[in-house]
């Protein structure tokens, strides 16, 4: 009885009030090495989670009626296929582009960082919305286009 007594340890009552922090041992050392990036982790996922999966949404829709629209007339007319490929890379270089230079805004902007990419990405389906609006209205017979937006809005 006495060898088991010697080897036995009696821990302060703090100690074991301590072990309830064990699992979140992890995020406590997160927190206090890079705070910074703990918190752009959080408000990243929640500020700006909510906004892109809302414009994921409707971009997937507008993408299929691209889409749909695009194999329709490539059937229809096939010499259009080299100009539509054209335009198709340029707007997706543009793309590109301005995300690009968002993301590097982003980064360098710490913990406005979320925001400033939220209010860039906003910005840029501002811009393709104006440019796609502007290019509607300059092809004959596209006025079905603002009819049915005018629809819409009733």
């Amino acid at each position: 009885m006495s060898s088991d007594s010697a080897t036995e340890t009696v821990l302060p009552d703090w100690i074991q009030s301590l072990r309830v922090l064990a699992p979140f041992a992890s995020t406590l050392a997160t927190i206090a090495a890079d705070p910074e990036t703990f918190i752009r982790e959080i408000v990243a996922k929640w500020f700006v989670g909510g906004f892109l999966d809302a414009l994921q949404y409707g971009l997937g829709w507008i993408v299929f009626a691209y889409e749909r629209t695009r194999t329709i007339l490539l059937d229809a007319i096939p010499i259009l296929s080299t100009p539509i490929r054209t335009m198709e890379s340029a707007v997706i270089g543009l793309i590109e582009t301005m995300y690009g230079a968002a993301q590097s805004v982003a980064y360098a902007a710490g913990l406005a960082g979320p925001p400033a990419a939220a209010f860039a990405v906003g910005l840029l389906v501002l811009v393709l919305g104006s440019l796609a609006m502007g290019i509607l209205y300059l092809i004959p017979g596209s006025d079905f286009v603002e009819g049915s937006l005018e629809g819409l809005t009733r």
